[in-house]
């Protein structure tokens, strides 16, 4: 018995190790913090960096994650872009309301330039999108299909043969003093290649996992697209500018010296010296608002977690519970009883009972039975039961027995005629 306790306790730690390896293996870490000596809150401003290259450009831009103060109606808390200014928002992961919306079309429509990202649907099933800006605009996305997927693998397997195979030194010499003249590698599968309506190229890191979807009827200015859809597409909204893309993030620290991507921010700017670009910040998990909010609910619930499994953990394996389980029929019953009455000596009581029960169900039955001659009782019931008339006699009528068998005669038949009428 103590080694099959032992062999319980080393599955139990076996199992749970084995679970907190799984975990462990499938943990997903959304940041890591590596420490270069700067200040922290220089380390949490993804667009420090385009500030620095905004003021190159005598631009003030602001970046700011306060949506709610965004064409908000209170005087002294409010971010509202000039006439002319230019608002890049970065998210649309329904931060903005119906009304922000109504503002922004109308500041839009007199003058001014949205840059609207539409990087939700990365993290979000598109039925859970309802912004009301892609309501304004008529905005839809969809995701490119299996086939552009499956020619990209070929495209890949075909690049990697290429350059397996031997090829001639001149092509070879040729190909790499091309590429060294050449500022930018254009990569088909990350980058979008943008030719604006003055003749300018960029080549911008935009996201290609999905396409922006817009109205047929729309006057398109400038553009990027497949036969999927747009990444970037820039049209007219009365005096204003509206340009859709798929993600901002290729202006933070980090993308802004990659490709085109400065330059295509300076070029869709170039018009305006006041800019506000609105960003979202990484939301908290429920667990981390409920810790700030109550410690000591986080406290009790771990204290109850740990409780219930030790409450649980006192035995290991399965409880095996064994009920005996006996049936009794109702003759047995009533034997029973019979033997208790003889015994006490008070089987003039249970007689007494039965036969007052089975006259007051025959009166209830046949009204007058009570009155009838007893011959005429008995050949009734004997009609009715078909038992013996003599039984019958016997059973209605109160006498001493000498014996248990004559006793538990009666009982058996006034326990009949009970039964049958």
């Amino acid at each position: 018995m103590r080694i099959l306790a032992h062999w319980r306790w080393f599955i139990s730690v076996f199992l749970l190790l084995l679970i907190a390896w799984f975990c462990y293996q499938n943990f997903v870490w959304k940041q890591k913090k590596i420490v270069l000596g700067l200040p922290d809150d220089v380390m949490q401003q993804p667009f420090l960096a385009l500030q620095g290259f905004a003021e190159l450009n005598n631009q003030d831009l602001l970046v700011s994650t306060e949506y709610p103060l965004l064409f908000s109606q209170q005087a002294e808390r409010q971010l509202v872009p000039n006439k002319n200014g230019v608002l890049i928002i970065g998210h649309s992961d329904q931060l903005i309301t119906a009304r922000q919306a109504e503002a922004i079309l109308a500041w839009v429509e007199q003058g001014g330039h949205l840059i609207f990202a539409t990087d939700a649907a990365m993290y979000r099933q598109l039925r859970d999108i309802y912004d009301p800006l892609w309501l304004k605009f008529q905005i839809r996305l969809s995701f490119p299909t299996s086939a552009e997927f499956q020619r990209r693998q070929e495209n890949k397997q075909l690049e990697t043969k290429e350059t397996l195979e031997p090829q001639d030194n001149t092509e070879a010499e040729q190909k790499n003093e091309a590429e060294a003249n050449s500022e930018v590698v254009k990569s088909p599968e990350y980058q979008s290649q943008i030719n604006t309506a003055d003749g300018q190229v960029f080549y911008v890191n935009l996201n290609k996992s999905y396409r922006i979807q817009i109205p047929q009827e729309t006057e398109i200015i400038n553009y990027s697209a497949d036969r999927h859809g747009y990444t970037f597409v820039q049209f007219k909204r009365q005096q204003g500018l509206v340009s859709l893309l798929t993600h901002i993030d290729l202006w933070n620290n980090i993308q802004l010296a990659d490709a085109n991507n400065g330059y295509f921010y300076q070029w869709l700017t170039t018009s305006s010296t006041d800019i506000l670009l609105m960003h979202s910040v990484a939301k908290e998990t429920w667990l981390v608002r409920l810790s700030k909010w109550s410690p000591m609910l986080i406290a009790c619930l771990i204290l109850y977690i740990l409780f219930f499994v030790w409450r649980q953990a006192v035995r290991f394996g399965p409880a095996y519970q064994l009920d005996e389980t006996s049936v009794q029929f109702f003759n047995q019953h009533i034997e029973a009883a019979g033997d208790y009455y003889w015994q006490h000596g008070q089987s003039d009581r249970l007689i007494d009972a039965l036969q007052s029960e089975v006259l007051e169900l025959a009166q209830r039955r046949w009204p007058g039975f009570a009155s009838w001659p007893e011959q005429t009782r008995i050949l009734h019931l004997h009609e009715q039961t078909e038992l013996p008339q003599a039984d019958i006699q016997a059973a209605l009528n109160t006498a001493k027995h000498k014996s248990e068998d004559s006793f538990t005669l009666q009982v058996q038949v006034l326990q009949k005629i009970r039964k049958i009428i």
